[in-house]
């Protein structure tokens, strides 16, 4: 049995009817890091619309090689905190934009006053909500394959990561 398994992980996932098993060749797994939260690409932090939501993609496009992950491409990775959104009402309201207290009305906004945008990016940093690459995004080990012609990605959680998504 030993040799059967020899450079293979055994994995379990419970399911309704009971337990499944994946046997995995050790060397098919990749490092993937999770990403979360909102990525803005350079040029475009005051044009809240085109941040890319990562709470909005599909939970398996979040999983995202380690050697295809450019942050270079970001201008800076923030996270919604709370009572930000309050915070960033007061900033924008003077410039007539309601945001009603709500970060998710904030990022549908197509632009940010130029007079505001100094008054957001120190709001958004004195809130702390600007995530740090690598040190605030998971790394996990995972195994992409195909099945019914459908591409799926298996995750493997660990004591500091855990993710309900079935992917």
């Amino acid at each position: 049995m030993r040799k059967l398994f020899s450079g293979k992980r055994v994995l379990e996932r419970e399911t309704n009817e009971g337990s499944s098993y994946f046997v995995v060749p050790e060397e098919k797994f990749q490092k993937y890091v999770v990403l979360w939260g909102y990525l803005i690409p350079h040029g475009v932090f005051n044009q809240p619309n085109k941040w890319v939501n990562t709470y909005t993609i599909s939970p398996s496009d979040t999983y995202v090689l380690v050697t295809e992950f450019n942050p270079k491409e970001y201008e800076y990775m923030i996270y919604e905190e709370t009572r930000v959104a309050r915070q960033l009402h007061q900033i924008l309201e003077p410039y007539g934009i309601d945001i009603n207290n709500e970060f998710e009305k904030f990022v549908e906004l197509e632009e940010i006053p130029e007079a505001a945008i100094s008054k957001v990016k120190d709001c958004l940093m004195e809130k702390r909500c600007m995530n740090d690459y690598p040190e605030d995004f998971p790394v996990v080990d995972g195994y992409e394959y195909i099945i019914e012609g459908e591409k799926k990605k298996l995750i493997i959680e660990t004591e500091t990561y855990h993710d309900d998504d079935t992917l």
